[in-house]
């Protein structure tokens, strides 16, 4: 239901006691394929570059003093689950190695 504003201040000046609230819809409303195409304009952003090699990036910390997950995480911005996960699997991998009091090391080359 739409309220035409012209018809009723026409009404009104022309003296008219209650002008119909009631007006034509208007001439055209979006329809919803066309409000999708503006979305499908928009380009695809590119990928984010490629980060640091993410073990480097631990090794350097370890190199840098870092010997526990924690710190680690914070030194790689890494996040503590993705830092947690990679250590498991370096030391699966026999890559480093974490001693019983959790003091993480890179493993000697053999």
């Amino acid at each position: 239901m739409w309220f035409d504003v012209a018809a009723a201040l026409q009404a009104v000046t022309a003296g008219e006691a209650h002008p119909s609230p009631v007006a034509a819809p208007p001439a055209k409303v979006a329809e919803v394929a066309e409000v999708a195409e503006v979305a499908e304009v928009a380009e695809v952003a590119a990928p984010p570059a490629p980060k640091l090699d993410d073990e480097g990036a631990i090794f350097a910390a370890i190199r840098a003093g870092r010997h526990r997950p924690g710190a680690i995480a914070t030194a790689t911005r890494l996040g503590v689950t993705q830092t947690y996960q990679l250590l498991d699997t370096m030391q699966a991998e026999g890559r480093i190695h974490v001693a019983r009091d959790g003091r993480i090391s890179a493993s000697p080359v053999s």
